[in-house]
């Protein structure tokens, strides 16, 4: 008798997801999915056999649900804006749930009183439940993304193909060009190290938060960034990335990161037309812990 396999659709959902014992949540979004689960697409070093929450963020249908990675597709920081890295993850029914929850009961009643068993990890920080989307409050309202500076390079779809195959990508905003006219320097931080006195400045601007927050989660978070630019730098060059997101115009930040990567049509390296550069931050835990404010914001 031949084995059933649901059948995948192709959706573009945004997903918030938790690992045990993280009480952040990360974002990602679904690529495909179906009755018994979903492609998530992230950036996020995940691994077979981890169990995840997610919360499929929809105003009338949205859910949460236990699931179960079941395989890991991953792709390097200079070629995410070709190919999307993530998970395919299998859902948990409630009685696999509970016979989970079971079977942990009896192994811990048969260890030895003398050697206790190891705590156990922390909870997620919702409830394990699978709600009807009657039960799902509605998000609450986000504040309008204020209108880009004057000056600033219009957003233009990044990559065809990844529009093909999933839909308009909000991720899409992402430009480089000269800094806007009259714009202030950058405020000094006082915990990042000395750029190198040549480094070339390059403002990277967001002008949504949905783009702003699929980048975040599919690339700054894992360390890295595809900067879409006519004239990308060198191999192994270090440059300053002026980081604008899409909440408050006054607010930039500066991050030093090394070229990994590069697309120049002069040199026959681009493709499908895409020219830029994949660059890797030089300090991504002082990205991640400069930005998380801006992340919790937006999300919030």
């Amino acid at each position: 008798m031949s084995r059933r396999t649901a059948e995948r659709h192709a959706r573009r959902i945004e997903v918030r997801f938790w690992r045990r014992g993280h009480e952040q949540p990360h974002s990602g979004f679904t690529i495909d999915l179906s009755k018994t689960g979903l492609f998530l697409g992230t950036s996020m070093s995940l691994e077979p056999g981890e169990r995840l929450r997610l919360e499929i963020v929809d105003r009338e249908r949205g859910f949460l649900v236990e699931g179960q990675v079941a395989r890991v597709h991953r792709v390097s920081v200079a070629l995410r804006h070709i190919q999307q890295p993530g998970v395919g993850v299998r859902f948990l029914g409630p009685g696999e749930l509970v016979g989970n929850l079971l079977n942990a009961g009896k192994a811990g009643t048969a260890a030895p009183a003398t050697r206790p068993s190891p705590p156990e990890p922390q909870p997620f920080p919702p409830p394990v439940a699978v709600l009807p989307a009657a039960l799902v409050p509605p998000p609450s309202p986000r504040p309008a993304a204020p209108p880009p500076a004057p000056g600033a390079a219009s957003a233009k779809p990044e990559h065809d193909s990844l529009e093909d195959l999933f839909g308009p990508d909000p991720a899409a905003e992402l430009t480089a060009g000269a800094p806007p006219a009259g714009a202030p320097p950058p405020a000094p931080r006082p915990a990042a190290a000395a750029p190198p006195p040549s480094a070339r400045l390059v403002p990277v601007e967001f002008t949504n938060r949905d783009g702003f927050l699929a980048v975040y989660g599919r690339d700054i978070e894992a360390g890295g960034l595809f900067v879409k630019t006519d004239t990308p730098a060198a191999m192994h060059e270090v440059v300053l990335i002026d980081l604008r997101p899409p909440i408050r115009a006054d607010q930039r930040f500066c991050f030093e990161a090394r070229v990994v990567h590069r697309f120049d049509p002069s040199s026959g390296g681009a493709k499908e037309g895409v020219t830029g550069m994949g660059v890797q931050f030089l300090d991504p835990d002082r990205v991640r812990a400069e930005l998380a404010p801006i992340v919790a914001e937006l999300r919030g």
